[in-house]
């Protein structure tokens, strides 16, 4: 079951804002997924690929499929959701962005509700009282 609330991890604001992402929408939440490139500056990034599927009341994602180098170096997929977070997979080699990107939405139809939270009522406007 998907945990609600935005993901506690915030390294995806630092990648998002590098990245060139494929933007694309699942059942009414905004989904981005992008590899994230190794260079000098970033050579000890710990994720290669992530999907990131936002809730647009939020505006912050809420679920987190990721392909990542745990503390051993091993490569796994992983998933994120509030803070919850599992190793679904692990591989001997990196699977191409195209095979993580078809396995990553599976997972995600999997796990996100039918439709996103509705955005919270705002009762009517009241007047301030002045002093």
């Amino acid at each position: 079951m998907l945990r609600k609330g935005p993901l506690q991890d915030l390294s995806w604001l630092r990648q998002l804002a590098i990245a060139a992402p494929e933007r694309f929408q699942l059942r009414g939440f905004d989904i981005v997924v992008f590899a994230i490139s190794p260079t000098n500056g970033r050579h000890e990034e710990r994720f290669l690929y992530r999907l990131l599927a936002f809730d647009p009341s939020l505006g912050k994602p809420i679920l987190s499929i990721d392909l990542e180098h745990d503390i051993l170096g091993e490569c796994c997929l992983s998933m994120q959701s509030g803070q919850d977070y599992s190793i679904i997979a692990r591989y001997d080699e990196p699977p191409a962005l195209a095979d993580f990107r078809a396995r990553a939405v599976s997972l995600a139809e999997a796990s996100l509700p039918e439709a996103p939270s509705l955005p919270p009522l705002r009762g009517p406007a009241r007047k301030r009282k002045r002093i």
